[in-house]
């Protein structure tokens, strides 16, 4: 599922967002803000290597699929044939 990559990274943003000490410091805890960019980089890789695939299963399907029609429309051309050949 190519969600869970985007669920993890929100996460990871989450704690960025909280890495803050309060609303209008400038004080970060650097602790959570590695925390935070470690979090949304996994996230992101998960997320590629979800979408990678998800492209792979669809290219498989569509091969499969054409596979398919192209068997059926052979054995419709064989059939052809033998009709014609009566």
């Amino acid at each position: 599922m190519r969600r869970r990559g985007l669920f993890i990274m929100s996460l990871g943003f989450v704690v960025i967002m909280s890495s803050p000490a309060s609303a209008g410091a400038t004080d970060i805890r650097t602790g959570l803000l590695v925390l935070g960019l470690t979090v949304v980089i996994v996230g992101y890789h998960f997320y590629r290597k979800d979408k990678k695939a998800a492209f792979a299963q669809e290219a498989a399907e569509k091969a499969k699929k054409l596979a398919e029609e192209a068997k059926n429309v052979g054995s419709n051309a064989s059939d052809e044939e033998k009709v014609t050949k009566k």
